[in-house]
């Protein structure tokens, strides 16, 4: 019986050609076009999810106001914040700082352009990386310390066991040897922390220099309550930036990737 059911719809194809072609290309495009759809909003959401806690980890971001400009956010925030919500909001667990930048590294008499990562000691109590060398509470025992990934101890010491071993970075004027105190992971295409090379921030802080910022609450929050509670007053989500956050599992979506 199904095959003749399978001849009957053969024989009604080869009949009506043209409609038949219009209904089965639009079907495929309608399902090629929900497939795609649908890895994209995955792809989306699934940005820097992959962090134990992620749900509790946001993003401090900024909304810069000049007279007679339009309007222009950013992920990058001033330091004196870190202060400010350590004394304003309770809800705050902890915060950590960190700033990428171009650097020049140096490794068997040979220069490298090297993106690297100038972060704060609890760094790593945000992020949970996956050491495979080394460990979390002994990355930054020392200023002189450098925590790398995977594929860049390939990259410089393809071979062999990057832990403990030298490397020099150019600071200012002058290269200053740093050991290798630990390896974790490579990082993952979804996220926009690309911790290849990280360096512990010597010293504070500038005071007006703008660094990527990430709050951990004690819980997941409403973040409007939050807001509305210390104004004393009811506030929009959203509304002129003062609520302006984005969970780390969502970060992606603000288009800072790398």
């Amino acid at each position: 019986m199904f095959e003749n059911y399978l001849k009957i719809a053969i024989r009604n194809l080869m009949r009506n050609k043209l409609f038949s072609f219009i209904n089965i290309a639009g079907l495929a495009v309608g399902l090629a076009a929900f497939i795609l759809i649908t890895l994209f909003v995955r792809d989306e959401f699934s940005w820097d999810s992959h962090w134990t806690r992620s749900s509790d980890i946001y993003r401090l971001e900024n909304t810069y106001t000049r007279p007679g400009q339009p309007d222009r956010e950013s992920p990058n925030a001033v330091d004196p914040l870190k202060d400010i919500f350590f004394d304003t909001f309770r809800e705050v667990e902890d915060i950590t700082r960190y700033f990428d930048a171009g650097m020049t590294v140096r490794n068997n008499g040979e220069l490298f352009g090297q993106r690297t990562l100038f972060a704060d000691a609890n760094f790593f109590d945000f992020f949970s990386m996956r050491f495979l060398e080394g460990n979390a509470a002994n990355a930054f025992a020392t200023q002189s310390n450098v925590v790398i990934s995977q594929r860049t101890a390939e990259k410089y010491f393809a071979g062999s066991s990057a832990l403990g071993e030298v490397i020099s970075v150019r600071i200012g004027d002058e290269f200053r040897d740093f050991v290798v105190s630990g390896v974790v992971a490579s990082p993952k295409e979804n996220s926009i922390v690309v911790h290849d090379f990280i360096l512990l921030q010597p010293g504070v802080f500038c005071r007006r220099a703008l660094v990527h910022r990430r709050l951990a609450f004690r819980h997941s929050p409403d973040l409007c309550a939050v807001c509305s509670r210390h104004r004393h007053e009811p506030y929009p989500c959203g509304a002129a930036g003062y609520c302006r956050s984005s969970s780390a599992q969502g970060a992606g979506r603000y288009g800072n990737r790398p």
